[in-house]
């Protein structure tokens, strides 16, 4: 019989070392070593425009569940925090990355949307290829 992984659950502050910008989050994981820094919209910007290698990444908590994880989020992500200039968090801890069921479809909705679009510009562009392809024949 497989020997069952046990997932790890823990709480994650990324700090930009030069303007000491920082972001708190949660995450769970089999694998420590994922090289996992956020899913935050500002974090993620800020990891995309200077670097993994410019921020640090700091574990601050463990916890024994997901719900747990939920609920020390929760409690370290306050409002005070949110607050702080230096922080790219953009609500209080605890909710994950929706502030609640309508916001989550109203996302969905606009992924959906998206899609629909991108093949509907896929299809165009095959027909305007597949026209010079007929023109260039003749």
């Amino acid at each position: 019989m497989a020997k069952r992984r046990k997932k790890i659950h823990y709480i994650y502050k990324i700090t930009h070392t030069k303007s000491g910008k920082f972001y708190l989050g949660m995450h769970s994981t089999f694998n420590m070593d994922d090289e996992y820094m956020g899913s935050g919209k500002l974090i993620v910007a800020s990891v995309k425009k200077y670097g993994a290698e410019k921020h640090t990444k700091e574990i601050l908590a463990y916890a024994k569940s997901r719900s747990g994880l939920v609920k020390l989020e929760a409690e370290m992500v306050t409002e005070e925090i949110v607050c702080d200039k230096l922080c790219l968090n953009m609500k209080k801890g605890g909710h994950g990355g929706f502030a609640g069921e309508k916001h989550k479809k109203k996302f969905q909705a606009a992924g959906r949307r998206k899609r629909k679009f991108n093949q509907k510009k896929r299809r165009i562009k095959k027909r305007i290829a597949t026209r010079k392809a007929k023109k260039r024949k003749v």
